[in-house]
């Protein structure tokens, strides 16, 4: 599995969960030992749990990582700097479709001590971005797409 698709999915199971156990033991049903040599390159994940891997992202999520792996192999200095490239793409294209009156900012509902939410951009052909944002921050942004992408781009890249 290419060492950038491996980053990806590392910083996004960061983002999404709050203890990366919950992710690999609960929903991969993977023990430590096999975590670890994933995330060291050193072995692939099983076949059987890549579905669920798969989740993580949106089709049009999956469809950039791609995309950035590409470039990557194309441009090889760009390998370093990828995960962060496929972070700020995410923000430029949210921008964009926000700015465009394309799409929509949708924040999830959360428990009211809750320490993140889920902030989703949303267009009508269903293409959607997430983003996992601090709950204190959803007060300031309060919905207000513009103050979640000025904070995104201040914050998550």
């Amino acid at each position: 599995m290419d060492k950038i698709l491996i980053d990806i999915i590392l910083a996004t199971v960061a983002e999404k969960y709050d203890d990366a156990a919950d992710f690999y033991k609960v929903q991969l049903g993977l023990d430590d030992h096999t975590w670890q040599l994933f995330k060291d390159g050193v072995i692939p994940l099983p076949q059987e749990v890549m579905p669920k891997v798969l989740h993580l992202f949106s089709d049009y999520e999956w469809m950039l990582i791609q995309k950035v792996i590409r470039n990557a192999s194309i441009h090889p200095e760009s390998r370093e700097t990828a995960p962060g490239d496929y972070r700020r793409a995410k923000i430029e294209i949210a921008n964009v479709w926000l700015k465009a009156n394309i799409a929509e900012l949708d924040i999830a509902e959360h428990e009211p001590h809750a320490a993140f939410i889920n902030a989703r951009v949303l267009t009508s052909y269903g293409d959607l971005i997430t983003f996992r944002i601090p709950a204190s921050v959803s007060n300031t942004i309060n919905g207000d797409q513009h103050k979640l992408l000025e904070w995104a781009n201040k914050n998550l890249v």
